[in-house]
């Protein structure tokens, strides 16, 4: 909870928490009201060893996340040997979430291979509302530099763009540092 009023003061308008695997006991779920759970917290689906496992485990946790009332779920960017599985995994899950308002976003990182296969998913989907894109920048070393330039760069966030994006996530490397005590603005 205190974590959570910290984001807030600090201008986030959401924290995420990886949603839970396992019947285990979560001591954070009785520290928060359920307020905040439907405000103020967004779900992740963390990524696993195998892609079957995530397809077993996906189910159980978006249930949970509707049961908490979590507007929105992080999910990991499809296995592209399973695409056509995740789709109907995803699509099923993602009709039962639309009673209760969840919204789904994909994992989605900014080069032309990962925006295919999200838009190819998101149109095995039947294009379900629900379903958006979460886009994940990478640090521009990372990147090759063919991709880099920016005109290619521009015309891949146009895409993204277009493709029913939710959120931008950035790396903690993105940001820059000062010394202590004397905080970046």
């Amino acid at each position: 909870a205190h974590l959570l009023q910290s984001a807030r003061e600090d201008g986030y308008d959401y924290v995420t928490t990886a949603l839970p695997h396992s019947q285990e006991p979560r001591s954070d779920v009785t520290a928060l009201t359920g307020r905040w759970w439907r405000t103020s917290v967004v779900g992740v689906v963390l990524e696993t060893s195998s892609p079957d496992t995530l397809l077993e485990r996906l189910p159980s946790q978006l249930e949970w996340a509707i049961h908490m009332g979590i507007p929105a779920v992080i999910l990991p960017s499809p296995p592209s040997n399973m695409l056509m599985e995740y789709a109907r995994v995803l699509q099923s899950l993602a009709i039962e979430a639309q009673v209760s308002n969840l919204q789904l976003w994909i994992r989605t990182f900014l080069n032309e291979t990962s925006l295919r296969e999200y838009e190819l998913l998101h149109l095995l989907c039947d294009g379900l509302s629900n379903i958006g894109m979460i886009l994940v920048m990478e640090p521009m070393p990372t990147m090759n530099s063919a991709a880099a330039t920016l005109a290619s760069q521009i015309v891949l966030l146009h895409k993204a763009v277009r493709s029913r994006l939710k959120a931008v996530s950035f790396a903690t490397t993105f940001f820059l540092t000062n010394n202590p005590p004397y905080p970046t603005m």
